[in-house]
Order: C-alpha cells, then sequence, then structure tokens
C-alpha cells in the first residue's frame, strides 16, 4: 500500500488542540484560543493574527469568538461570559457549546446539575441537558430546551458551513451517543434526532456531505451521508484495507470535500477521498529525529493542512503538518 509524507511546518509552544481550543476542535477555521489574559485568533497554522485582553480567570473557557473578536462567549466561575463592549454573565454553570447562528443568536448547551448530600459530602451530578437560545447584546434567553433520552452527557457542536444548521453530538462514555440537528427558528429552538451511537466528524466545506466515525463501544465503519438527506455515499471498513489489529478513533475530518483524514487506536493516521473510497497511510517525521511519539488526536486545518498533538517521552507538543497537493 502507497504511503503519503506529511512534511512538519511548525510546532505551537503551549497550544493544546483538547483544552484551548473548541471541543474536538471541529469547527471551520479561523479558531481562536484564550491564554495569558487574551483571546487568540488563529490563522490555518495555528498561529496568532490578532487579540483582544479579556478579564477572564485562568480557569476559564473559551467557547466561541466572531472573526473579529468583538463578541467572546466564555464560561468562567459558574457563569456564561458574554463579552462585547460590555461583559454579561448569566447564570449557565459548565456550558461546554456556545454557537454564533446567522441570525446573530446564540446557541448554548450546558448540563443540568443536581447537588446530592452523601457522608457529609455534597456532590455535583450531570443530569439532562439543556439547550439555549440567547440573544447575546441583552443578554436574554430566547427559548430553552433539553436534549431527549441524554442523561449525563458531555455535549459538541458543529455548525454546517452551507446552511447553517448545528449538530450537536452528545457522548454518554461507555453507554454510546446521540446526534441531534438544530436549527433556528426566529425566537425557537428546532431540535432533530438523529443518529444513535456515532460519532460525527464534521462536515465538507461546502456542507453537502458529512463524515460519520463509530462511537468506541461500538463497532462499525466510517461513514460519509450527503447532508441533509443523510443517504449514505461511501462507507470505510480497516479490515477491507488489510487492517485487522485496529478500529477507527474518535478522530476524523474533511480536509477538502475531495480528502478525508482519519485516525485509528493504533496512532495510524490515513488519508481517504471523499466518498471513503481508497484509504492510504500517512507518515509523519518525528519532531525529533529518533524519537518514538504516541498522537494523541488530530485536527483538519485546511485542504492540505492538519495538527496532531504528540506525546514524544511524556512531553506534549502541538505539531502542524503539510500534505502533498492532489
Amino acid at each position: 500500500m502507497d504511503t503519503v509524507a506529511a512534511r512538519l511546518l511548525a510546532e505551537r509552544d503551549g497550544l493544546d488542540l483538547g483544552r484551548d481550543l473548541a471541543p474536538l476542535c471541529l469547527q471551520p477555521a479561523p479558531r481562536f484560543r484564550l491564554h495569558a489574559g487574551e483571546v487568540l485568533a488563529l490563522d490555518p497554522a495555528l498561529a496568532t493574527t490578532a487579540s483582544r485582553p479579556v478579564a477572564l480567570s485562568p480557569q476559564a473557557r473559551l467557547l466561541a469568538a466572531t472573526n473579529d473578536l468583538r463578541q467572546i462567549i466564555a464560561v468562567d466561575d459558574g457563569q456564561l461570559a458574554i463579552i462585547t463592549d460590555t461583559t454579561l454573565l448569566l447564570p449557565v454553570p459548565e456550558a461546554d457549546t456556545a454557537t454564533f447562528l446567522r441570525s446573530g443568536q446564540l446557541l448554548v448547551t450546558a448540563p443540568n446539575i443536581e447537588h446530592q448530600t452523601r457522608h457529609n459530602r455534597t456532590i455535583a451530578q450531570r443530569t439532562t441537558h439543556r439547550v439555549l437560545l440567547i440573544d447575546p447584546r441583552p443578554g436574554t434567553v430566547l427559548d430553552e430546551t433539553i436534549l431527549d433520552g441524554v442523561f449525563d452527557a458531555g455535549v459538541f457542536a458543529i455548525t454546517n458551513p452551507a446552511d447553517g444548521s448545528v449538530l450537536l453530538d452528545a457522548g454518554e462514555g461507555q453507554d454510546g451517543s446521540k446526534v441531534f440537528a438544530a436549527r433556528d427558528a426566529s425566537s425557537q429552538i428546532r431540535i432533530e434526532h438523529l443518529l444513535d451511537n456515532v460519532v460525527t466528524g464534521g462536515f465538507s466545506p461546502d456542507g453537502d456531505r458529512l463524515l460519520l466515525l463509530p462511537h468506541p463501544s461500538f463497532e462499525g465503519p466510517a461513514i460519509v451521508t450527503s447532508w441533509p438527506s443523510m443517504d449514505p455515499i461511501g462507507t470505510a471498513s480497516l479490515q477491507t484495507a488489510g487492517i485487522n489489529d485496529d478500529a477507527f478513533d474518535l478522530y476524523g475530518c474533511f480536509l477538502d470535500t475531495g480528502r478525508v483524514l482519519l485516525k485509528t487506536i493504533e496512532d495510524r493516521l490515513l488519508l481517504a477521498s471523499g466518498d471513503l473510497a481508497a484509504l492510504t497511510p500517512i507518515s509523519l517525521a518525528a519532531p525529533t529525529p529518533g524519537t518514538n511519539y504516541n498522537i494523541e488526536l488530530i485536527l483538519g486545518l485546511g485542504p492540505n493542512l492538519f495538527a496532531a498533538e504528540l506525546w514524544t517521552d511524556g512531553q506534549k507538543t502541538t505539531t502542524v503538518w503539510e500534505l502533498p497537493s492532489h
């Protein structure tokens, strides 16, 4: 089987793909980072292009920002911080996603938290999961609902670049996952349950295809469907590619309409066609020649670019790689 070699472009010191960027890093560029009291806008190679100072604690998590950094959404000290010309704080503890809709409104997800006292200790437990539609300027909650059948979950959100609909992927650990589509209907939220026990890998750049990966607790192939019809376009199985001792990991994405990046749990990286008809291994030259590394996660950055978080001798490094053009 032929191999595609990726060329190391850059190392980004101190950048943590899992914490500093959006959850699972699946949103289209530009991307943003909260670091040392500033929100940083990043280019396709994850280099800083603009910044804005913010009054947030070191424990705050950045959820979203507009391209011009005039609106920033974070969760800090149990509250949702909406930063525009001023800062509004809303009591939405542990919000996990925030998405700007085309209407200018904000779609936010957060778990409901119940506190129980056991043996003189108070324990916070996630229960159901809230979805809120917020007008960010006055900070008004316009509508609220819950994700049906979801309990003790973590949610990440992916926006379709063509029609603006938002996929909410609710993972419940070993119990599986549910995927919902959220659509803005003026001052109301419309939620549709789409799928069970798969992980969304993101939309193609033109928004007409969706990549789905098997949930770790459920065996299955990688799948590309059309959007919004959800008709199957193609599937990929490691076994048909002659790889029998491995399985697809959580991480995968479109690089462009005709190329898909996939990762396996044994740290194989695979380049696939847009319909998953062919799988080609990707080789990485370790940042330090002669050292071994493990791939923590991957993130597609553009047609020929991706980022990989590598563990080398107990140290984590965020790296940016370039693939050959078609």
